[in-house]
């Protein structure tokens, strides 16, 4: 086993190398920089839905102002989010240590890591956090069943266990409520797995899922915010769902399926049941098998409702999937370690492409850093054109720029996602916004590639009118006020 003890120590490094260069490289990827901006915008007074529009759960946006809140930079979240990375693949190596898997501890953890950075896609997303919320809930629940200890644990125990589900429940709901499926699913089957307990422990789950839930909402109501979350959150959503036609979404669900069975747990479990034999498996399996294995497919489903196959949607499958490799493992009647050698050769061949694509993944994360010149010379613009914390527009989805260059946006859609498909006549509220705080500097993109036919009228107006075109950089190109 000293090979699969190098590999996870070299996962462990490589994990460290990979947040140590996000938080020294300055990156900012487009979803990240936006929900930062929103935490930024939340430190200093202003409200989510009412102030800034965007469609993920509120909790996501919480998460992104504590860097602003205890005094740091926005880099601030590549630390956090390592730190609560790290504490997950502690608990994760120390209940396979307890549960008597000591020669494939090192394996599952590195298979578990390795999966993760491949398709984290520069964190900071909702499906990272939900990632790290599913890996506690399930690890727990798999620790219980693993060591035989349902029925002995006392009700008392068992409605804090329960609590804390529905807690977990709740806070996912809070960053994307389509990714609740799973969880629920499992809290319901773990629920009438020891005898004599009545439905008392479901409406315990209810109560946790509450708790952060009802003071989240009253939080929005006081500040008039409510309606705008509703708009957002789910009416959006919805549309966001239904705005791809029927080839495009089917394209994207083959891409998806086929990301998901490359995804490294995903593709040794498939390798896993290939050599221990599918006949056998059948037989040894357990009714928690089969409970995890339902929990995978639901966690896979409710990723293909959007249509859109973006593959760190897949980040919220590993948790349920590594449970299932373990527990395919434990079940094999002494089959795998028989033939370790050949399972061993495919996981190496497996690091190999990995470590290829991680590498990759870093190049490609360095373009929305500063080491991109293109980047560097677009913030150093403004910083030198404009007071800090005055008021811009960027009319793209480019929400870093406002953070590295210390600006704010003249208006609630800091990014295009709802000035696209025009959601509830934004393109109109847009423009009042800009008419009204006349900015100084407004940062297009792409329109001096054609004469700006890639702007949209309303904009263009503007410019034409009220706006002189200073300079281009990159895809960029920056209009001070006449």
């Amino acid at each position: 086993m000293n090979t699969f003890k190098n590999i996870y120590f070299l996962s462990v490094a490589t994990l460290f190398v990979v947040y140590i260069f996000l938080y020294i490289s300055n990156t900012l990827l487009t979803d990240s920089s936006a929900y930062l901006y929103i935490g930024s915008q939340i430190n200093l007074g202003k409200v989510p839905y009412l102030d800034m529009f965007d469609h993920k759960g509120p909790l996501l946006y919480f998460v992104n102002a504590f860097p602003f809140f205890i005094g740091g930079s926005w880099k601030s979240i590549y630390l956090i989010e390592g730190c609560l990375l790290t504490i997950v693949t502690i608990l994760l190596f120390n209940i396979f240590s307890k549960l008597n898997y000591q020669q494939y501890k090192y394996f599952l953890t590195s298979i578990f890591l390795i999966s993760f950075l491949l398709i984290f896609n520069g964190g900071n997303l909702p499906e990272t956090y939900i990632f790290l919320i599913l890996s506690i809930c399930y690890l727990v629940v798999f620790y219980f069943v693993e060591n035989d200890q349902i029925d002995a644990i006392k009700n008392t125990s068992l409605r804090k266990i329960f609590f804390w589900l529905g807690f977990a429940i709740g806070l996912i709901a809070l960053i994307k409520i389509s990714n609740i499926a799973g969880i629920i699913f499992l809290t319901i089957f773990f629920g009438y797995q020891k005898k004599g307990v009545d439905n008392s422990l479901l409406l315990f789950s209810l109560a946790g899922a509450m708790m952060p839930i009802i003071p989240t909402i009253a939080w929005l109501y006081s500040n008039g915010a409510l309606d705008e979350f509703i708009n957002q959150y789910f009416i959006y959503n919805f549309f966001y769902i239904e705005d791809e036609v029927l080839l495009i979404r089917i394209t994207n669900l083959l891409i998806l399926i086929a990301n998901f069975f490359l995804l490294p747990v995903n593709f040794l479990s498939i390798i896993l049941i290939g050599i221990v034999g599918l006949k056998e498996i059948k037989i040894k399996s357990d009714k928690w098998i089969l409970a995890f294995f339902f929990v995978l497919a639901i966690d896979f489903l409710s990723q293909i409702i959007s249509g859109k196959g973006i593959q760190h949607y897949l980040l919220i499958t590993i948790p349920s999937s590594i449970v299932l490799i373990a527990m395919l493992i434990k079940n094999n009647i002494l089959k795998f370690p028989e033939r370790i050698k050949t399972f061993k050769s495919f996981f190496i061949i497996i690091l190999i492409f990995s470590s290829y694509r991680i590498t990759e993944d870093l190049f490609n994360f360095s373009t929305y850093s500063t080491i991109n010149e293109n980047r560097k010379e677009q913030i150093r613009y403004l910083l030198s054109n404009n007071k800090p914390l005055e008021k811009i527009i960027i009319d793209s989805s480019n929400a870093w720029l406002y953070l590295q260059a210390n600006k704010e946006s003249a208006s609630k859609y800091f990014t295009n996602i709802a000035l696209k498909s025009n959601f509830l006549n934004a393109k109109a509220e847009h423009i009042s916004m800009i008419n009204a705080e006349k900015p100084q500097i407004i940062v297009s993109r792409f329109c001096h590639k054609n004469n700006q036919e890639n702007c949209y009228r309303e904009l263009n107006n503007i410019l034409k009118k009220s706006y002189t075109k200073d300079e281009v950089i990159g895809d960029m190109e920056f209009w001070q006020l006449n």
